[in-house]
């Protein structure tokens, strides 16, 4: 009997928005991997959304942050906290650019001394050659690639021409997830960055700190990170707010103590949003303070009450109204 194996996907914002992370799941991807940003300044736009529609879809989930080598460690690590969530794992993506491995180990060790967990290194064996394959002893294990061809095809298709060595580790570390295609056609997009896991889903989630549940909703901190308030609760809803019940349309199996948990949910957002770091905190604090929980709890309940499936649009739509209303933006 064949050894279990878990498929990974790996996206950015190349990727557009016709790519169902739901569907993914479906054909066979347990965890999604989230490019999250680059050295100090750039963040993915799409990582929050990504993010938050993948924990809907009920997949693992993780970060990559790409090491550039002409920015310090403390100032990777100061851009990462300020973009990923503490429960979500960090993957530093070591390539072209990246520098050494010195810096590698810096980073990851103030990550961990922050409470990140860093589970996986990807560094390419191209690039561990190309700086003069140094020891990797102590570093996490190896997310590796290496491709077969680039010719477009199905998941089952592309894993069938890995062959054995592909796994071989360098540096001293093992190759733990094996990154065997960027040419996968999933969820009827193409292409795509494919990983295999060699073992069970539940094996890859101790691997990355034991998440487990597989209808994980959305918390708090990633509604936060993925602005689903109104932005600065004053202009035009965008189009992110859509996330707040997104995750409700990825499977077909709408409840209401799904329902329940988002008026919580939504409800800790408004009290926690005062303290998302780009906003204007001192003028949200003070706009925010006046309304009561139960105020806020109750108009969420008035606009999803007794509905079995959620137009994404429409309550998103309310929900921007009906707080737009309360801080007096309508006057």
């Amino acid at each position: 009997m064949a050894d279990p194996i878990t498929f990974v996907i790996d996206i950015s914002h190349h990727q557009d928005k016709s790519l169902n992370l739901a569907q993914t799941r479906r054909d066979g991807c347990e965890l999604c991997l989230m490019k999250a940003g680059e050295g100090s300044s750039f963040v993915d736009p799409d990582f929050a959304s990504n993010l938050v529609e993948a924990r809907a879809a009920g997949q693992l989930v993780g970060a990559y942050w790409y090491q550039r080598g002409n920015v310090s460690a403390a100032a990777h690590v100061a851009k990462i906290k300020q973009v990923v969530p503490k429960d979500v794992p960090v993957i530093l993506d070591v390539e072209h650019g990246s520098g050494g491995i010195a810096l590698t180990r810096e980073i990851i060790r103030l990550l961990n001394g922050d409470g990140y967990r860093t589970p996986l290194l990807y560094i390419p064996r191209w690039y561990w050659q190309q700086i003069g394959s140094p020891s990797l002893v102590g570093l996490p294990p190896l997310w590796s690639s290496r491709y077969p061809d680039n010719v477009v095809g199905t998941l089952a298709d592309e894993w069938a021409d890995v062959p054995p060595h592909y796994w071989n580790g360098y540096g001293g570390l093992g190759v733990l997830l094996l990154q065997f295609t960027s040419s996968a056609r999933i969820a009827g997009y193409q292409p795509l960055d494919a990983s295999a896991f060699r073992g069970t889903r539940a094996q890859l989630a101790a691997v990355l700190g034991g998440q487990t549940q597989e209808d994980d909703m959305p918390s708090v901190e990633d509604l936060i990170h993925a602005k689903v308030i109104p932005n600065k609760v004053y202009g035009d809803a965008p189009d992110s707010l859509g996330s707040l019940v997104a995750w409700t349309n990825a499977e077909a199996h709408w409840a209401n103590a799904k329902l329940d948990a988002l008026n919580s949910t939504v409800g800790q957002l408004v009290k926690a949003v005062a303290n998302v770091g780009d906003l204007d905190e001192a003028a949200l604090a003070r706009e925010l303070a006046p309304l009561a929980e139960a105020t806020i709890n109750a108009t969420l309940e008035r606009i999803l009450a007794d509905k079995d499936t959620v137009d994404e649009k429409a309550v998103a739509q309310a929900v921007f109204d009906e707080f737009r209303a309360l801080l007096g933006r309508d006057q």
